[in-house]
């Protein structure tokens, strides 16, 4: 029996869908360490394996089983559905990955600072405003 053959539409379709795939995998996996390490946020793992975390004057939420991404801006009661957009989801991925290494680094050379009050440290870190999905959406403060 011969193997399917794709056309180059199909090829791009099935290609998207495995890095969108891969990318919310990504973030989420990124999302549990950032939350355990500056406890900005909650994690959840029943039933849905959900996470959030405090970033740039709102809340951005995974779900581990429904493959969701959902950005929260504070004062506003809207929600933007982030599940298709790779190329925010990329811009997330990279966003988290900066701040939390300044975060760690910080971290690792004032340890005093840290403990003192290890939500405010990494509060000032995670709370500069988010700029792709502030242009993107609006809103937010």
């Amino acid at each position: 029996m011969a193997e399917k053959q794709y056309t180059l539409k199909e090829q791009q379709k099935i290609k998207k869908y495995h890095d969108l795939f891969n990318a919310k995998n990504e973030l989420h996996n990124l999302l549990r360490r950032v939350v355990v390490s500056t406890k900005l946020g909650t994690q959840e793992k029943q039933p849905d394996d959900d996470i959030e975390l405090d970033i740039g004057n709102g809340s951005l939420g995974s779900c581990g089983k429904y493959e969701q991404v959902r950005y929260f801006p504070t004062g506003l009661f809207t929600e933007h559905q982030l599940d298709d957009d790779l190329e925010m989801i990329n811009y997330l991925i990279t966003e988290i990955k900066q701040r939390f290494q300044a975060f760690r680094k910080a971290r690792d050379s004032n340890p005093l600072d840290h403990i003192k009050g290890k939500k405010k440290f990494a509060k000032q870190f995670f709370d500069l405003p988010l700029h792709k999905i502030k242009e993107k959406y609006g809103g937010g403060k």
